[in-house]
């Protein structure tokens, strides 16, 4: 039997295409007697002619399936294969002359990948319009690096279904699912639909099934791609396609999704009105796509079919892998493999917090900051003079619908704020983020001698794990310091007896622990940096502090450094803990939602709101009303310890209305109407945030009267198009 399976689908080629591709796969160096090509002739008009491939491989094999769409096809592929690996062939690829050769010692190198691909190379017949490029979602990628991973919500490492190789396992289990549920077998092009999910189809599978998913350079493919397919009416029912079937594949594998309704003719007018007329059609397409999959996802919840139980065989904790190849024990299941690794992981990330405790107390003069995708996007700016101020502008208007994270410093502070990452103690290179693994080369950074950084990239990011497992004893021995725009929000709580219950794990009863509110709550950290830094040490001489936590975003790298140098004291980086630990759902100091959210301790809408109004007795209606409608969409966010989610005006599917969370969003929510919303209502400046909220809840069907709403507009829908017709 040979060892790979070339599985050709093809459904009235483009005659000289189809010649380049079977031109390719003729030039392979991986010896013909190990791998065998079959070409799936998909119901094509004029059926190919079973010599066709011969020059290809002398052992060719011709198939014809004579259901349309490409699921089929790959299907029959499957069922008449038996090769371990597949790579699947598209009529418009041409295989570079190693790829075969390479994608085989592949699937001996990594035994925990699935499925993986390589590099598209788009060779144009006509170049699109410079304008249509953000919407050309053809299959052409080019890599500068390898990537992997096994988690479904990661965007990275997806390969095209060109060239994709995916072990028999995968294949077969694929196969099984697809026939367990139909509707999966439209995911992919038929006719004249362009979908593409079932390419991601088969992803999804591999990483619930405990394997993962890679990209890797090495791998080189040539997509000849026609005229036709970069005109915009092509692109258009591409878009339209493509987004209609991604948002089945998510409710199919049980990912989060978001509805999505017609527009009347104000919204339609009013998110078009600034687009540039020639790209309103691809806006209005994804709108389509989006609005046709919600109704399908909605007949489907109202009736659904019987479960694919094979897939809940495989549920698994998201485990992110990097550069480290785990050689999986076949004796082992992939359920069982997933969850020891993910339990290794976090044994990892334990130790590595309790080595970051013991460098800390042992160096006074100690630093841990971490290298963020924002700092490194303005390090990277002033580095290629490419710094534009608007770029970090922080925005300053009230509302539910925007979330903002500032940096907090300008393109003057970025010599000090590289200094600080060069001699910092412990620097956190947060490469695990997409952006950080990509771009962190280009910088140029020179660390200093015996300074250390996190291990791997799957322990960055440590600054969580240590707030978890080490800060509570941590506090008992020193004197420590918590600094930050929440510092003062953060003292009401904790002097509260309920929420020192509830965060118990982090305020041990015997800790000397104090806090300061940094000056014009850090709305003006650039501008106020060396004020700030002054008033930190004051504090430090006047408590005999030997641990500063800051909490500044962009100016605690530079305050840490400097601190740690001038005062000899320990000075942690903290980020975003003190929000998680205040559970804010804005910072603070904004008026706005923030742009994402660390879980550590879930706190009670009462006991948030009348900590705020200690800490800040001062507050205008805006600030306070605007902070708690961030409360109450902050219960609806996806909450998962020691993990961060987007905020949902930034990443949709983060919005999370599960029991739980709907169950705290309502008691939230009748603490607000009781106490908070008759106040607001009477106050001219706070009502258009009021009616802004409503909107939003509307759209969620929040409430009775948002699900009164819900039930209005689908009533709307249904008797418009009868009175129509």
């Amino acid at each position: 039997m040979p060892e790979l399976s070339v599985i050709l689908c093809t459904h009235n080629p483009r005659p000289d295409h189809l010649e380049a591709t079977l031109r390719g796969l003729a030039a392979q160096t991986l010896p013909r007697e190990q791998w065998e090509l079959l070409i799936v002739d998909n119901a094509s008009t004029l059926p190919l002619s079973a010599d066709r491939a011969k020059p290809a491989h002398p052992e060719s094999r011709l198939v014809r399936e004579e259901t349309p769409g490409l699921t089929p096809a790959r299907l029959r592929g499957i069922a008449e294969t038996e090769s371990p690996l597949i790579v699947f062939v598209d009529d418009d690829n041409v295989l570079d002359p190693d790829y075969l050769e390479r994608a085989l010692a592949l699937s001996t190198k990594w035994p925990d990948l699935g499925v993986w691909g390589g590099q598209t190379i788009g060779r144009y017949e006509e170049k699109p319009a410079e304008w249509l490029e953000p919407w050309c979602w053809i299959a052409v990628r080019e890599l500068d690096r390898d990537e992997w991973s096994n988690t479904l919500h990661e965007t990275r490492a997806v390969p095209f279904g060109a060239g994709m190789c995916v072990r028999r396992n995968v294949a077969d289990f694929y196969q099984k699912s697809v026939d367990e549920n139909p509707l999966r077998r439209q995911l992919d092009r038929t006719g004249n639909s362009l979908g593409g999910g079932g390419d991601n189809d088969m992803v999804f599978t591999a990483c619930k099934m405990g394997l993962g998913r890679g990209l890797f350079r090495e791998l080189k493919l040539q997509h000849l791609i026609p005229a036709q397919r970069v005109q915009p009416e092509y692109l258009v029912n591409l878009v339209r396609s493509t987004t209609y079937s991604y948002q089945i594949l998510l409710h199919l594998h049980q990912l989060p999704t978001t509805a999505e309704k017609e527009w009347t003719w104000w919204q339609r007018w009013n998110r078009l009105r600034h687009i540039a007329p020639r790209e309103r059609p691809f806006i209005v397409a994804q709108h389509d796509g989006h609005v046709r999959a919600t109704e399908l996802i909605a007949a489907l919840t109202a009736n659904p079919a019987q479960p694919v139980k094979n897939f809940r065989a495989f549920e698994q904790t998201p485990l992110r892998w990097t550069g480290e190849n785990r050689n999986a024990d076949s004796s082992i299941s992939p359920t069982r493999q997933t969850r020891l690794a993910t339990n290794s992981l976090m044994e990892e990330r334990r130790k590595v917090a309790a080595q970051l405790t013991q460098q800390m107390e042992a160096t006074p003069g100690f630093a841990y900051l971490r290298l963020g995708d924002g700092e490194l996007r303005m390090l990277l700016a002033h580095q290629s003079r490419t710094w534009t101020d608007r770029e970090f502008k922080l925005q300053q208007r009230p509302s539910v619908n925007i979330s903002v994270s500032n940096p907090g410093l300008r393109e003057s502070d970025m010599p000090r704020l590289l200094q600080a990452y060069e001699q910092a103690t412990w620097l956190d290179l947060y490469d695990s983020f997409p952006y950080n693994r990509e771009h962190l080369s280009e910088l140029k950074l020179e660390r200093a001698p015996g300074g250390t950084t996190n291990p791997t990239p799957d322990t960055s990011k440590i600054f969580i794990d240590w707030t978890w497992h080490e800060m509570g004893g941590y506090l008992t021995r020193h004197r420590s310091l918590f600094c930050g725009s929440e510092a003062a929000l953060l003292k009401a709580l904790y002097e509260m007896p309920e929420y020192r219950q509830i965060a118990k794990r982090f305020w041990p009863e015997s800790a000397p622990v104090f806090f300061q509110q940094t000056r014009r709550d850090g709305k003006h950290l650039s501008d106020d940096l060396d004020l700030i830094k002054a008033d930190i040490a004051a504090d430090i001489d006047r408590f005999q502090i030997d641990t500063v936590f800051l909490a500044l975003a962009g100016a605690s790298k530079i305050l840490a450094h400097d601190l740690s140098q001038e005062k000899g004291v320990r000075v942690f980086d903290f980020g975003s803990m003190i929000r998680a630990l205040t559970y804010s759902g804005s910072d603070g100091h904004a008026a706005w939602r923030s742009a994402h959210y660390p879980f550590l301790v879930r706190v009670p809408f009462d006991l948030y709101m009348r900590a705020l109004q200690t800490a800040h007795p001062q507050i205008d209606p805006v600030t306070l009303i605007s902070k708690a409608h961030a409360q109450l969409t902050r219960e609806l966010v996806h909450q998962e310890p020691l993990q961060f989610a987007a905020c949902d005006t930034d990443l949709p599917s983060a919005y999370d209305p599960s029991r739980e969370n709907l169950q705290h969003f309502y008691e939230s929510y009748t603490v607000y109407r009781r106490h908070y919303y008759p106040w607001a209502n009477k106050r001219p400046e706070t009502r258009p945030l009021l009616r802004e909220f409503r909107q939003w809840r509307f759209a969620k069907g929040l409430g009775l009267d948002g699900l009164l709403y819900q039930l209005a507009r689908s009533l709307y829908r249904r008797i418009i198009p009868a009175s129509s017709s």
